[in-house]
């Protein structure tokens, strides 16, 4: 997602989603401090995207309620080369998984946030 070259040009709330997606490494890094893979990812967004990490590598973020609690579900609006498509997105987590891999297993989807959307999804599909 953050990657210049890759989905991160054509996310019109850009912002928004850069820095909720951040604050859900930070946070895993924060309770998982030897978590390596959450460790590059979130140097490889600072180097990225230097505006989001203060000069302490700590992120940035707005000091208001949606950045002290962010929300259930992330809004995405995609829009390149006249396709635009308004989604959604939750990651789901096991809660007491039976294996320790499954403890590390995150599974995110993306829904259609409206009609548009997803006639705009499915002719894409066809």
């Amino acid at each position: 997602v953050f990657d210049p070259d890759g989905l991160w040009p054509v996310i019109d709330n850009a912002r928004q989603v850069g820095r909720y997606l951040l604050r859900r490494v930070w946070q895993e890094l924060q309770t998982q401090a030897q978590d390596q893979t959450a460790r590059e990812i979130f140097n490889r967004i600072a180097h990225w995207h230097p505006d989001m990490v203060g000069p302490a590598g700590v992120p940035l973020f707005d000091d208001d309620a949606a950045e002290r609690t962010p929300p259930p579900m992330l809004p995405v609006a995609l829009a390149a080369d006249g396709f635009r498509a308004s989604l959604f997105s939750t990651l789901t987590t096991l809660g007491i998984p039976q294996d320790v891999t499954l403890q590390e297993m995150r599974i995110e989807c993306f829904f259609p946030a409206d009609e548009a959307s997803r006639h705009a999804l499915e002719a894409l599909s066809r």
